[in-house]
């Protein structure tokens, strides 16, 4: 994986997989948040590449949560059974700074990568819960 960039000096130091990478996925883009897919008429949860406000050429790839709470939630974490091998959440700083997993599986957006989409504007943060007998809170 990697970051498609410009030509410029503050480069993120971010090199993980959920930077679009392949030009043909950028063609899809449609706005900067979940928010901005679903009133563009994505409606269904699933992975999409966000455009990094600011930029021209910087995409994220996200998990976005549409059909909850009246939709357009960004996922920023998920931990769940998706059938084996599990992700280890067991990580050093750096994993967690730059992000790890599979944003339609279990996974960690990224310190970074949360600051990027979320540094212009303000956010609702939403968090849910569930206990092992699928309790949701």
């Amino acid at each position: 994986g990697g970051v498609i960039f410009p030509s410029v000096k503050n480069k993120p130091s971010i090199t993980n997989n959920t930077f679009a990478t392949d030009l043909l996925s950028i063609k899809d883009i449609k706005g900067y948040s979940c928010v901005d897919l679903l009133n563009s008429g994505m409606r269904q949860s699933g992975v999409y590449y966000l455009q990094i406000r600011g930029t021209t050429y910087w995409f994220l790839k996200v998990f976005c949560e549409q059909e909850v709470a009246e939709g357009g939630w960004t996922v920023i974490q998920r931990r769940d059974d998706f059938n084996d091998p599990r992700e280890s959440f067991n990580r050093d700083w750096n994993d967690y700074k730059n992000g790890f997993g599979d944003p339609s599986k279990e996974f960690w957006l990224g310190n970074e990568n949360i600051y990027m989409l979320t540094n212009n504007e303000e956010y609702i943060l939403r968090v849910e819960l569930e206990d092992f007998e699928g309790n949701k809170r």
